[in-house]
């Protein structure tokens, strides 16, 4: 139901409270503490700052609002001009990034311009995540538990944007990666996952169906990078071994080079089960994205292509 507050389009939800009905209005500023209570989601217009904007500008742009643990939790929502389902991609921002910042970087939004897929770029409490492995965040420290965020989040934006459930794809960079594969290991109906920058083992239960998992990282990344990262830390290589044990992947992959990616991927594994390990040559800890890398090479291309399970080409 749609209503008008000062020539602004105001997005209304009805919320059984107890008894009775409550009217919950979600404007252009959040609806601090409406949804404490019920944790029905509030949506939005969503006002982001430039060049994000001009990044979004081929799809509808709204902020979704939800309660989650006690805290009022926020995520940025693309939704493409389609009237059939497409895959959802929720895109886990990095340590001290922000969402908006994430939506021009990683350069997703074209998927939503072209009606291929539904974008949500949630935040992190104090511009991070908590992934549970203890790691050197604000969110870790503070002991949010982003899992439950996004178990929350995934279906509110199903309930209002046209996703196939069936397709629902997390992506991360650095901290967000870690998050993307501790939640690829937590929550039911996760479709595939693809990483930059991160490494952690797999928590994953016993019995957990397989899924696509992407590892990529820079081969001179001091977080992920063989020879840079600190002894005994987990590096990518390593990361994506874990997987393939987790996954039940065979041991010789197809390798495929594209611009200063190498692509190693495992296909022979458990059920749906496959693993990818991308490595960019001389790249650091910096998104291999538009101007970076060529455009065949992007983070954006070669992880669309893995999770939709597109042959990878140079």
């Amino acid at each position: 139901m749609k209503s008008l507050n000062r020539g602004l389009a105001v997005l209304t939800v009805l919320v059984l409270a107890g008894a009775g009905l409550t009217l919950l209005r979600a404007q252009d500023t959040p609806v601090v503490g409406a949804t404490t209570a019920s944790a029905v989601p509030v949506w939005g217009p969503a006002k982001l700052p430039p060049p994000a904007v001009a990044a979004s500008a081929g799809s509808r742009t709204g902020m979704v609002q939800l309660s989650s643990g006690g805290r009022e939790r926020t995520a940025i929502v693309l939704t493409p001009r389609t009237s059939g389902r497409v895959p959802l991609v929720v895109v886990l921002h990095g340590r001290n990034t922000t969402p908006a910042q994430e939506l021009v970087r990683t350069g997703f939004t074209d998927l939503a311009e072209n009606g291929t897929a539904v974008l949500a770029y949630p935040a992190g409490i104090g511009r991070s995540w908590n992934a549970r492995t203890g790691c050197c965040s604000i969110a870790a420290k503070q002991k949010v538990d982003d899992v439950a965020f996004l178990q929350a989040l995934i279906p509110a934006i199903e309930k209002h944007a046209p996703v196939d459930p069936s397709r629902v794809y997390l992506v991360g960079y650095s901290n967000g990666g870690r998050l993307a594969l501790t939640a690829a290991c937590a929550l039911p109906g996760i479709a595939g996952v693809a990483t930059y920058g991160t490494a952690q083992p797999a928590r994953c239960p016993t019995g957990r169906p397989p899924v696509p998992v992407l590892i990529g990282y820079g081969s001179a990344d001091p977080h992920a990078a063989p020879g840079h990262v600190p002894d005994g830390a987990t590096t990518g290589p390593a990361t994506a071994a874990d997987w393939r044990s987790v996954e039940g992947c065979a041991s010789t992959p197809s390798t495929t080079t594209v611009g200063p990616a190498t692509v190693k991927e495992w296909t022979s594994c458990r059920g749906a089960g496959r693993v990818a390990l991308v490595r960019w040559d001389g790249l650091t800890h910096r998104w291999p994205g538009a101007g970076v890398v060529p455009p065949k090479a992007t983070g954006r291309a070669l992880m669309w292509n893995f999770l939709t399970g597109t042959k990878m080409t140079p």
